[in-house]
């Protein structure tokens, strides 16, 4: 999901941000106009590709309870384009399918100050620790396997300290942009892009999808490899990540 497919003026608050494939069975939404993202545009997005503003008090979008974020024990990939809003200080979910405990087998991303983590339900994986709200990020997990070592977070393509996701992960909760399930700890950020996968992309194809997110919003990404004059299909769908 990229916000640069929301059309609207600078400014709009926006009550849904659409799916991007024909398995997911949820666009995100909000129907109470005061706890909307704000589209921003141009100057005030990412690269002139916009970005939504979350306010951290009470902004958030919901999928429902969608099936394809019950993962199970199945391999899966989650990664962001996002700028912690208030860095040092900040906190909140920008994505969840689970309650602000943690304590119920679901996706679950965090902010700590400028620390993003992973919760696995026991412990916390450091994704970043300089999300400091200066600069546009790429971050995500993929999700091998269930033993040691099969949760790799990256940071601006660079793999950090691996951990575990051994969860068998379902639940009947919402799925969540901007907060928790519940919804609390609403998270001050700005997003670009989800993307959200039912697999683990190959190290040419991370590195493909990685040249594509430094080419789109002009970050600097380690281990991209999108060449300018080829065409490659990028899937930003909730089944497949490139």
């Amino acid at each position: 999901m990229e916000a640069d497919d929301i059309a609207g003026n600078d400014g709009d608050a926006i009550g849904t941000w659409a799916k991007q494939s024909g398995t997911i069975s949820s666009s995100a939404v909000q129907p109470t106009v005061g706890e909307r993202p704000l589209l921003k545009k141009g100057a005030n997005g990412l690269n002139s590709k916009n970005i939504l503003l979350f306010d951290g008090s009470d902004d958030f979008l919901s999928f429902g309870d969608v099936a394809e974020l019950d993962f199970g024990t199945n391999p899966f990939s989650v990664f962001f384009v996002i700028l912690n809003t208030n860095g040092v200080g900040g906190a909140g979910l920008p994505l969840s399918k689970d309650i602000d405990a943690g304590t119920t087998n679901g996706l679950y991303f965090y902010f700590n100050g400028q620390t993003l983590n992973y919760f696995n339900g026991s412990v916390a994986i450091a994704i970043s620790t300089t999300m400091d709200g200066s600069t546009y990020h790429l971050v995500g997990v993929t999700r091998a396997g269930t033993g040691a070592g099969g949760l790799v977070p990256y940071f601006d393509g660079t793999a950090q300290t691996a951990g575990v996701e051994s969860r068998t992960m379902s639940n009947a909760l919402e799925a969540i942009i901007g907060a928790a399930a519940d919804p609390t700890s609403y998270c001050p950020c700005r997003i670009a892009a989800i993307y959200i996968g039912s697999s683990v992309p190959s190290t040419a194809n991370r590195n493909a999808f990685s040249g594509y997110i430094q080419t789109k919003y002009g970050l600097t990404i380690a281990g991209a490899t999108f060449d300018t004059g080829t065409v490659i299909e990028v899937q930003t769908t909730v089944t497949d990540v490139p």
